[in-house]
Parts: C-alpha cells; structure tokens; sequence
C-alpha cells in the first residue's frame, strides 16, 4: 500500500448479488457470497461451463430441482447519487458528529461495458469535521438495469442454445408494498404459484434471493429464446431482495431484523451487524450503510479522524470490467422431468468498488 494513502474505503457492490456455486435452491441463501473477479472458486461455474445435458442435469439431478448459474451481463447499470462519512453516533446524529456529504450528484454507471479505475472525482464537495468517522453511507436508485445472456446445452452432442433476458417482466413500478405484503413476489419452481401474476419469483418461501421471471405465467424452455437476438433490459429493485433476506421468517414481512449499531437500517441476514439498507426519503433510492469490522470496509485506519488539511479523493473501480465468459448475471433454472429450463434471471456480482483516498 501506498505510505502517503491514509485510509482507503472499499465499498464492493457485489454485495447486492448471491454468488452459490450452481447450488440447489433448498433454504435460504446469504447475500454475501461473494467474488471479486470470475476466476475465483465461487464464480467458477458459467453457464457455458457445461458442454452437455448430462453435466447440467447432474447438479440437478431430481425433478423440480432448481440452480442457477452465471451468465454474460451486457448492461449493468447502477445510478448513484450521494456518498457520506458518518459517526458512530449513527444516521440521524446532529452537530459534529452529523454526517459528511463526500460526493453528490448522479453517477450512472454501467459496469456491463466498463473499463477499469474510472475516475468519480478528485475531491470531496466540502471539508468535513475534525472527527473519527466509522462508516460510510452510499445512497443510489432502488431501480438497477440490467441485460444479460447465457448459454445452455440442448443434449449431449454440443447443441446449444441462447437464454436471454426477456420483455415478460421489463419494468418495475417500485411499489413500497415491499414493506407491506408479498404481492410482488412469486414464490413458486415453475411460475404460476402464489402470485402468477407477479414479476418476481423464488424458488421456497425461506428464499431470499429473488429473480425477474423470464416469462410471466409458465416455464421458459429452449424454444422460447430461438427467435431472440438481443439482451431486453430489465429493472431489478435491489431493496426487494434486502428487505426480504433482513426478514426471521422470510414468509412474513412483519418480522424484519435491525442493525444494532444504527437500528434505522434494516439488517440482511448474514452479515454481522456492520452492513444494512433502507428507503432514502426519496423511496425511488436506498442507502446503505457500512459501518468499521465490515469485510467489504478495509484499509489502513479506518475509522479515521478526518483531517481537512489533507487531500483527498474519490475514484470508481472494476476489478473484472468487460469480462467475455459468464459475469454480472445469475439464470435461475429447474430440472423440469429432465429437461432444464429457464425460471428467471437477476443481476449478479459487477467487481465494482469505490477507493476515498485521504493523503
């Protein structure tokens, strides 16, 4: 590490983005499964790493099994509008300890066509106070955009065929019935369960990781995506899938947990109390907080006692930009009487962190 560097804040946003190896989908998953580049062993299984039906179907080897794998994201695209330092005196403290806006503005960022170390800005909007800051606020749209493709295997003499993401369920009203009831969420191995009707789906009702259907009412097979040739964007609001892994019960909306440290926020299970998410006042956004003993907050002293005489900087990062095999997306799928087929997709793990620079 650099001498003159002080602190750095790495705030990886794959966080969001359940990274199981190829896993049947039996019980809850944590959201903090996570790879940073696609080499590493949790990622290690694209889509296209299996060349034949017998391969797929041996992850999956029972009728109404379900999985998922990584598949290719040709757009993945998050819009942030603030980054703050805060206290342990928590989100709502006043006076010197309230918190430090270190950027503000609209970065949209598409990691789908990203090149590495981009560059956000190169000083914070104004000075902050002379005092120790142990966490970091990120506030960005509940809407992510994301088009992704993946390759599957027909049979077992190297026939395959494209799955893509779809125009069954592009859009998302971000309704605040999140916090409410389940009438957006599917819970169902087949898409036509509890709530046909709706754009999300998981596979049990102890699941927390959710998925935008691939067609509305029915199964998704090979044919369907024969006739396609392009990736269709499709929003995934990323406080559905947090609000739902903070719940005891993941069936019952009514028992969500709460960070300690700062119970404002809710806390997905998971991880360890210093990470958590809620509504912005804007409830188009969410923030989220990292607070000091997080994995994803590292570097040398932080918290740090922020020191205005010091330069300091802000700089956006991909750690596998442009990746060509099977990155940024998940394709849920179910052994469907032998025949795999397509359920849903979800954007996945995008290498993205941010570096706050005091030197």
């Amino acid at each position: 590490m650099i001498a003159r560097i002080v602190f750095i804040v790495i705030l990886f946003f794959s966080i969001f983005f359940i990274n199981n190896i190829l896993i049947k989908e039996a019980k809850a998953q944590s959201r903090l499964a996570f790879c940073n580049a696609y080499g590493d062993a949790d990622c290690k299984f694209s889509c296209g790493d299996f060349t034949s039906l017998t391969s797929w179907l041996s992850a999956i080897p029972n009728s109404g099994d379900t999985g998922n794998c990584v598949g290719r994201s040709t757009k993945f695209q998050i819009t942030i509008r603030k980054l703050e330092l805060g206290t342990s005196a928590g989100y709502n403290a006043t006076g010197d300890n309230s918190r430090c806006e270190v950027f503000s503005g609209t970065l949209i960022s598409d990691i789908g066509g990203a090149s590495p170390n981009q560059v956000l800005s190169n000083k914070p909007l104004k000075k902050c106070k002379d005092v120790i800051y142990d966490r970091i606020y990120v506030t960005w749209d509940r809407k992510m955009v994301f088009a992704a493709n993946a390759t599957f295997p027909t049979n077992n003499s190297g026939g395959t065929f494209v799955a893509r993401t779809t125009s069954a369920c592009a859009s998302d009203s971000l309704s605040l019935s999140v916090v409410a009831n389940f009438n957006w969420l599917d819970t169902s191995k087949n898409n036509n369960g509890t709530q046909p009707t709706a754009c999300y789906v998981r596979t049990s009702t102890s699941v927390s990781d959710i998925f935008v259907k691939t067609k509305l009412n029915s199964l998704g097979i090979a044919s369907d995506y024969s006739g396609m040739t392009s990736n269709v964007d499709n929003d995934y609001d990323d406080f559905k899938s947090a609000f739902v892994d903070s719940l005891n019960n993941k069936n019952s909306v009514s028992t969500p947990n709460f960070l300690t440290k700062d119970p404002t926020f809710y806390e997905p299970s998971g991880l360890g109390g210093f990470e958590g998410e809620k509504l912005d006042t804007d409830t188009t956004r969410e923030i989220m907080v990292l607070i000091n003993g997080s994995d994803i907050i590292t570097g040398s002293g932080f918290g740090v006692r922020y020191d205005k005489k010091k330069q300091h900087e802000i700089k956006i990062s991909y750690i596998a930009g442009n990746q060509t095999k099977g990155y940024g997306a998940r394709f849920l799928f179910v052994n469907d009487s032998g025949v795999p087929k397509i359920i849903g997709s979800r954007n996945d793990d995008n290498g993205m962190y941010i570096i706050f620079n005091q030197y």
